[in-house]
């Protein structure tokens, strides 16, 4: 299993909060909804996207990535696509929701992440791996204080625990360390092509 930052139950439960209101009927679902602009999109750009989705939430998933990537039935889903602009719905039962909360977060501040740099990206990979070279450590670092106070900025999150918040910026900066050589191609389709990206509650197909 991989070793990645502890996010504390406390933290957990906060950021879903954030997200979805205590009164839901607890059948509810959490559908993500991408709006993703149609003019002139390629293959390869929506399949960078989706293939980043797919990588974030395979990092989430509990036993890890390896395990993810072997249990088909556990795989993330697009369970609509409309016409128009491109909207892609992911959905997800309530009570599993603590990951998707985390993918939405992740792809919304895809593009600020990527302000860091490619090469940022790569020291903050390689930071991960414990080299020691001092420049890496000092280029990750102040990735990682730019990257936490774009975090603050964001008005979702600005109610936030500080601590709590520190927990979630540590969790993203893994991720994306984690997929360091797919985010600049994904980065560059969030910025060009995703008009929008929100989450929803939608009540449960009886």
């Amino acid at each position: 299993m991989e070793d990645k930052p502890i996010i504390s139950r406390y933290a957990i439960d906060e950021i879903k909060g954030l997200f979805i209101p205590v009164e839901i009927p607890k059948d509810s679902e959490l559908e993500l909804v991408i709006g993703i602009s149609s003019e002139e999109l390629t293959f390869r750009e929506l399949s960078n996207y989706f293939a980043i989705i797919d990588k974030f939430y395979g990092r989430l998933y509990s036993d890890g990535i390896y395990s993810y990537a072997h249990r088909k039935w556990e795989q993330i889903k697009i369970y609509e696509i409309r016409q128009g602009s491109i909207e892609a719905v992911i959905r997800e039962a309530l009570e599993n929701s603590q990951n998707f909360v985390i993918l939405y977060i992740l792809l919304k501040h895809l593009p600020n992440f990527i302000k860091s740099s490619a090469e940022g990206i790569k020291n903050l990979a390689e930071s991960y791996k414990f080299y020691q070279e001092a420049s890496v450590i000092k280029e990750s670092r102040r990735n990682k204080k730019a990257f936490k106070e774009s975090l603050k900025e964001d008005q979702e999150l600005k109610k936030l625990n500080p601590n709590h918040l520190t927990q979630l910026a540590k969790l993203l900066e893994y991720i994306y360390s984690k997929e360091y050589k797919r985010i600049p191609k994904a980065s560059e389709t969030s910025r060009n092509k995703i008009k929008r990206i929100h989450l929803r509650i939608r009540k449960k197909d009886n």
